[in-house]
């Protein structure tokens, strides 16, 4: 059986490893645009990576003091 510990850091090493991803995605997104050829679609998925991280980070922050 998995402690509620154990379930805790699981937890926040998930979010930890999503936000890395998320921050690729962001990178991507950004030269993309640079380069001019970020569509419509691009700019809705970089919102969204945007989104996404930023409630991470709340989570993060709330839940496991990040800072």
């Amino acid at each position: 059986m998995i402690s509620h510990k154990e379930k805790l850091e699981e937890i926040e090493s998930y979010l930890a490893a999503r936000k890395r991803e998320l921050a690729d995605d962001i990178r991507f997104y950004a030269e993309q645009a640079v380069a001019g050829k970020l569509d419509e679609e691009g700019k809705c998925h970089q919102m969204a990576a945007e989104s996404s991280i930023l409630l991470l980070e709340k989570i993060g922050n709330t839940f496991f003091n990040w800072e």
